[in-house]
């Protein structure tokens, strides 16, 4: 291996130096985006994160051949991808059993709150029964996390090589969101911060059983960044199109 310091240093020392810019914006960029350069560029705008992670994965690799467990991470992926497009939002990462959607406008939170609970419709209709019938498991789960404030999109990476670069997301909805989804778990399969609960509509603050309106969310709190934040769950689910 030959990596030399000098160059490092140089290239370390230019980027610490150079003049960021931010560009804001109201749309999710797309990685290709003309305005964002390996420079000091970045786009900032109001977004909503939401991670949804398939739990378990590690005790699936351990009970399936690895071939079984890339059908079930595939399985999982379409159907997560889907409910994302489906509500609008963009799909902007994967990490193996994780994806990652962002939403963006004046609806964002109410399309990733209702793209949520799709999500847990996917999981009980479509993922379990049909993991249940051909691996005769029952364990399979997803949490979902959401959060909604300012953030910073730039590219990170080496600019040359289309392999080695990607999104960066920076501020703290993108890491709170993934902290919410690490509480997620059956029963209550969806967390979201205070900021996503205020925006929301009645629609997906309220649902309707035996005549009677429910609130559809339970106040819970989370330690972040050496503090304590207010977040809401949800053992709720939309039934999917037949």
């Amino acid at each position: 291996m030959d990596l030399d310091a000098r160059s490092l240093g140089n290239k370390v020392d230019a980027l610490l130096e150079e003049r960021f810019h931010e560009v804001s914006i109201d749309t999710v960029p797309e990685a290709g985006d003309r305005r964002l350069t390996h420079g000091g560029t970045g786009l900032a705008g109001e977004f909503t994160f939401l991670y949804v992670d398939m739990r378990s994965s590690s005790a699936l690799s351990w009970a399936y051949r690895r071939q079984s467990v890339a059908k079930l991470y595939k399985a999982f992926h379409h159907c997560m991808v889907e409910a994302v497009k489906a509500g609008n939002g963009r799909v902007r990462s994967f990490d193996g059993d994780r994806v990652l959607g962002i939403f963006a406008g004046a609806s964002r939170a109410d399309q990733a709150v209702d793209t949520a609970l799709h999500m847990v419709g996917c999981k009980e209709e479509i993922l379990v029964p049909k993991i249940q019938a051909k691996y005769q498991n029952d364990s399979f789960d997803i949490g979902i996390g959401i959060a909604t404030g300012p953030a910073l999109a730039m590219k990170a990476g080496v600019g040359y090589d289309m392999n080695n670069r990607d999104l960066v997301w920076i501020g703290d909805p993108p890491n709170l969101g993934s902290k919410l989804s690490d509480l997620a778990r059956e029963p209550e399969s969806i967390y979201i911060c205070r900021t996503t609960f205020d925006l929301l509509g009645i629609s997906n603050r309220y649902t309707t059983k035996s005549g009677e309106k429910i609130d559809m969310w339970e106040k819970k709190a989370l330690s972040f960044n050496d503090g304590q934040v207010e977040c809401y769950s949800s053992a709720w689910y939309r039934k999917l199109i037949r």
